[in-house]
């Protein structure tokens, strides 16, 4: 019986070249109707965006393994961020934590007054609204490293996710990868 993969277990996952050489992560998949083939939407490590046909896929398991190489050139226009919001006055407003990671790549992000939402700009998009949940806010005076919130729930199945110290980013079971 042939293995099924889940769109979200690929989603996140690195890909890379025969020779070992890393290519970027799965951002999504893709289907191209005249094809009919399907298609990794890789984020390179070079800061720009790959299509990869799902033949050229070699294995999957902790990683992506592709049969041949992709070039990884860095893009012809840079890709654009979101304005930065106009610094405005301090308002006093509720506490916000010192220190969020992203769900999705585990690197911090940052609060965006204006829209009272976190941004991370490794991932280049907005943390989900209710992301972190109220039960892991800490006050702003909190250290950088403070403790571990004291729980996450998975943004793609809900489920708690678990804490593994070793790598400081929280697992879920249920995805089985990392936030």
């Amino acid at each position: 019986m042939p293995k099924v993969l889940s769109r979200s277990k690929l989603i996140g996952m690195e890909v890379y070249n025969p020779d070992a050489t890393k290519v970027g992560t799965v951002r999504d998949l893709g289907l191209s109707p005249e094809e009919g083939k399907i298609f990794l939407i890789i984020a390179t490590v070079a800061g720009g965006e790959v299509e990869v046909p799902w033949d050229n896929v070699g294995e999957v398991g902790d990683i992506i393994l592709l049969k041949e190489a992709v070039k990884v050139e860095k893009p012809a226009v840079p890709v654009t961020k979101p304005a930065k919001p106009e610094v405005k006055p301090a308002v006093p407003t509720a506490a916000k934590p010192a220190q969020v990671l992203c769900p999705t790549c585990g690197k911090p992000a940052r609060w965006i007054p204006q829209y009272k939402r976190w941004w991370c700009d490794n991932c280049r998009k907005y943390l989900p609204p209710t992301y972190p949940p109220p039960s892991t806010a800490a006050t702003p005076t909190t250290t950088p490293t403070a403790a571990k919130p004291a729980q996450v729930l998975c943004p793609t199945c809900g489920k708690p996710a678990r804490w593994i110290p070793q790598y400081k980013r929280w697992w879920c079971d249920n995805c089985r990868k990392y936030l």
